[in-house]
């Protein structure tokens, strides 16, 4: 299991990526992740900060 700062590094540098133009897809897949675990972790992170 990946820990939250790893988990949240992660989310940080894909969307990095993504505002520059790469696809989400292929970005995800470098990480070594779904876009729909980018999804989970996203929605997950915006919940425990509430």
């Amino acid at each position: 299991m990946i820990g939250l700062e790893d988990r949240q590094t992660t989310v940080r540098h894909i969307e990095t990526a993504h505002a520059g133009g790469a696809r989400l897809r292929p970005a995800c897949e470098v990480a070594g992740i779904t876009v729909r675990t980018l999804q989970r972790w996203k929605t997950q992170d915006r919940s425990k900060s509430r």
